[in-house]
């Protein structure tokens, strides 16, 4: 026993010191809670356990508002306690040990989860008004609804008040109470609490009395108290309770009655300005009435014996108005009803009895009125004339003995129609044929007969109808009711009156982009708007116009109306997108139009043919959008053309197909000019494209958008050009070519001076002028002269223009008695063309002996001296001038 007793404890030690050891050795960490709300209801739940590395914990999950997915861990299930707003969740896990086994370690996690957004009112309807979307009965059970929006959850709401007028209303934690209503306004029938989440719904069942009305504003309390929350809302014309009543579909037995004959008045009792019926108290003539629930009643009762007009008065508790009901118990009267042939009632106007006494023939009554006339008249005996529109339609004679005297006059014919309706009609001719085409919705008659006779047709349509006669017809009344028509027969007649037709107008654009059109209808004697694929129901008549317009351009069709059509209109509209990357427009009302692209390469749309079909004049409009310079127009009929903006209109008569061929042109202008400014004074050609173009200083030529190779001549009349003769240019905007050409030089006065002789030389030099082709000096020129002796070259002279084109040269010694060649030569530059002049010259030989020549100074000397002279002077003058601007610098310093 005692060796049990030690081994007992010992092991209880051992354990002791294994579960020691195990704490000390295992780090553990206590679990956490992560709780991230997503929107209003939901929120990310996120725990973990951590135990060294191993993860025993690590799960999400979506939370709603009353539930949480369990977690899982790794050795035991926690255990989740969730209420509305605070959600508790309980976790065991276990320790393992290495011999006595799980060590149950226990956490409790709390933690509130907010709904986010403010404690408010959410809204305040009726459920089930009378009337949309607030409108309450008296003595009518209606639910109003609260909706309040508390953080915390719906069950932290402590308390609601709603106050209408005077009557107060409250909902707590206990029920539903109405707390103050000093004018018994309203009955509390009790209320209905739900909640969900962040929102609790309040449902207060109210019963209102006849003591309220109108419009009222309701004002709205809540406090959460946990919380310390509170809210106040007025909710403007909330509701609006109706406290009087009307009555409607008021009906009476008939108007005319037999003395202490039967009759009832009924109707029904509803909500002022609903259809909504309901129960109010009711009296005729001061006798209570019953009235059902839905406000149903049948007051059934007697007429007087006296005959005589009565009275009825029908008044309502909470009405609106009275009613009055008139009834009349008879003296001696007349009752005359007009019916077709076949004894049915149909809507009569103009309808006039004539009474007479029948032994006097003295009128003793006019009665005018609809197809039943009722008239109070002393007994007697009467021939009874009635006249429909004029027309007698019955004679008869009649005694008036007792109470009501009855007349049919069973004389009307009549047609029926394509709804079934009875179509009345009246007439003094004999009528041969009468019917109704369904089909084609027409009424056919043949009347025989002569001279002038009426004819009255009812057809009470939507639309006014079309009359068709083969005979002459005055019209006495056209309308959507009836016709009315004289017609001047010689035998037979043949009327036809058509009802309206439906037409359907579609206009249909070949190239399939829609656009807003214009489009007009000759309705009889106006233009009205009709719109695209729509189904109009309109007169019938013999013809009629149909106009399509699409910016100015109209489109006009006639055709007759006397059936229904559907009329499709080709109406063609083209867009295009051109070489300017500019949207361009083409319409027509052509019967069809053709639209080809026959632009050079590069600059689609400039230039456009347009195939037309018709017969006539027929239009056309392109807008360009962006106009070029100018606008190339070709046709192969007739035309005329305008621009208005950016649209060009061509009108054309064509009796097949019109081409026509709109072109875009830009200005290519070709300047020639001089390398000194002017413009060539003679007559050019230009080749374009291998077309030759002439005239002088500038060409001018209007080209559709293309590439162009522009060529001018090398040599024109001496000018010669500077720069390259051909230039390539993309044409699709104006431009300016310049051309330039150097100015023809020419030699002028040239002249052999001779300043002395010898015995067997002769020292000269040669002097003349370069000149232009206008005669102006070339000034600063160099001027060589080659002088030749017999084919060889002795010499090369230069000389120099001056301001005057003058030139001179050095001088040189010639041998006597031989003939020299003398070559005057300018090597031209980029202004002027070079110049050459061939000339002789033939020294003499001198027989005689010489003459001493006289002391002369040679030229050259005196040029040499004048030169120095210059230079000297112009020495002398800069030396000045540098001498003044160090003056005035110097000056300058001590400022």
């Amino acid at each position: 026993m005692r060796l049990n007793k030690i081994r007992f404890f010992l092991l209880l030690f051992l354990a002791f010191i294994s579960g020691l050891l195990t704490s000390l050795c295992t780090d553990i960490s206590p679990p956490s809670f992560r709780v991230t709300q997503v929107n209003a209801t939901h929120w990310l739940a996120e725990g973990f356990y951590e135990i060294g590395s191993e993860v025993y914990l690590n799960e999400t999950t979506t939370l709603s508002s009353s539930y949480l997915t369990t977690y899982k861990v790794k050795y035991e299930t926690p255990i989740n306690t969730v209420d509305t707003s605070v959600l508790r969740c309980k976790i065991e896990y276990g320790v393992p040990t290495s011999s006595v086994g799980t060590v149950l370690l226990g956490y409790r996690l709390e933690f509130v989860i907010n709904y986010g957004g403010n404690f408010t009112v959410l809204n305040l309807s009726v459920l089930d008004p009378i009337k949309k979307p607030n409108w309450c009965g008296a003595e009518r059970i209606h639910k109003i609804n609260v909706t309040i929006w508390d953080p915390y959850g719906y069950n932290y709401v402590s308390l609601v008040l709603l106050e209408l007028a005077d009557v107060r209303l409250m909902w707590n934690k206990t029920g539903f109470y109405e707390v103050d209503d000093p004018y018994d306004r309203v009955d509390l029938l009790g209320g209905n609490v739900t909640g969900s989440g962040a929102v609790l719904t309040l449902t207060f069942w109210i019963k209102p009395h006849w003591s309220i009305g109108g419009l009222v504003d309701v004002y709205v309390y809540a406090n959460d108290t946990s919380n310390n929350l509170v809210c106040e809302t007025v909710f403007s014309d909330a509701l609006y309770f109706v406290n009087c009543t009307k009555i409607v579909n008021l009906q009476l037995k008939k108007q005319y009655y037999e003395p202490n004959e039967t009759a009832w008045i009924s109707g029904y009792v509803v909500y002022n300005g609903t259809t909504v019926g309901t129960y109010d108290y009711l009296t005729i003539n001061g006798t209570a009435v019953s009235v059902s629930e839905n406000g149903f009643f049948n007051y059934t009762f007697t007429v007087p014996s006296l005959a005589g007009n009565y009275t009825y008065v029908l008044e309502l508790a909470h009405g609106v108005e009275k009613y009055l009901i008139n009834i009349t118990v008879a003296k001696n009267r007349i009752e005359v009803r007009v019916l077709t042939e076949y004894n049915e009632t149909v809507p009569l106007e103009d309808v006039v009895v004539e009474i007479r006494d029948l032994e006097t023939g003295e009128l003793v009554k006019r009665v005018h009125g609809g197809a039943e006339i009722i008239t109070e008249i002393e007994a007697g005996s009467y021939t009874i004339t009635v006249y429909v529109h004029g027309i007698k339609l019955f004679k008869g004679n009649v005694s008036v003995t007792g109470a009501i005297v009855e007349v049919d006059v069973p004389k009307l014919k009549r047609v029926i129609d394509y709804l079934g309706r009875l179509r009345p009609f009246i007439t003094n001719a004999t009528v041969k044929l009468a019917l109704y085409d369904n089909e084609t919705r027409r009424a056919v008659f043949l009347l025989s007969g002569s001279g002038v006779v009426r004819f009255v047709y009812y057809c009470n349509v939507t639309q006014l109808p079309c009359i068709l006669c083969n005979v002459t017809y005055h019209i006495v009344e056209l309308s959507k009711k009836r016709v009315i028509v004289d017609l001047e027969i010689g035998s037979t007649a043949n009327v036809t009156v058509i009802d309206p037709r439906y037409l359907k107008v579609t206009v249909i654009n070949p190239f399939g982009r829609v656009y807003p059109l214009n489009i007009k209808l000759l309705n009889i004697t106006q233009y009205i708007e009709i719109e695209n694929a729509t189904t109009y129901l309109l007169p019938a008549m013999n013809m009629t116009e149909l106009i399509v317009d699409y910016r100015g351009i109209a489109k006009k069709l006639a055709f007759s109306l006397l059936t229904d059509k559907n009329v499709t209109v080709m109406y063609p509209i083209a867009e295009v997108i051109c070489y300017k990357n500019v949207t361009r427009y083409l319409w027509s009302n052509a019967t069809s139009m053709k639209v080809h692209d026959i632009s050079y390469s590069k600059f689609n749309w400039s230039r456009v043919e347009i195939l037309l079909s018709g017969e006539g004049w027929v239009a056309l409009a392109v807008d360009l959008g962006l106009l070029p310079t100018k606008i190339a127009v070709e046709s192969n009929v007739t035309c005329n053309y305008r621009l208005n903006g950016t649209v060009l209109y061509v009108y054309c008569k064509t009796s097949s197909t019109a081409r026509i061929v709109v072109e875009d042109e830009y200005k290519l202008t070709i300047e020639l000019l001089d390398r000194l400014g002017n413009y060539l004074p003679v007559e050019v050609t230009v080749v374009i494209n291998g077309s030759e173009v002439s005239g002088r200083q500038i060409i001018e030529s209007f080209l559709p958008p293309a590439m162009y190779v522009v060529e001018v001549p090398v040599n024109v009349s001496g000018f010669n050009l500077y720069g390259i003769s051909e230039v390539c240019i993309e044409l699709s905007e104006d431009k300016v070519l310049r051309f330039e050409y150097r100015v023809p030089s020419k030699f002028r006065d040239v002249k052999v001076v001779t300043i002395r002789e010898t015995n067997n030389t002769v020292i000269l030099y040669f002097e003349g002028y370069l000149i232009d082709y206008y005669g102006n000096p070339i000034v600063n020129r160099l001027i060589n002269v080659l002088v030749y002796d017999g084919g060889k070259l002795l010499t090369n002279l230069t000389g120099l223009t001056d301001s005057t084109g003058y030139f001179t040269t050095e001088t040189t010694e010639l041998v006597k008695g031989r003939k020299y060649t003398l070559v005057f030569e300018y090597s031209g530059d980029d202004t002027y063309v070079e110049s050459k002049y061939t000339t002789t010259c033939e020294v003499p030989k001198k027989v005689s002996a010489p003459i001493p020549a006289p002391t002369v100074t040679p030229l050259e000397y005196i040029i040499l001296v004048l030169i120095g002279i210059a230079l000297a002077l112009a020495i002398a003058t800069a030396v000045i001038k540098l001498r003044r601007k160090v003056i005035a610098i110097r000056s300058l310093r001590y400022i």
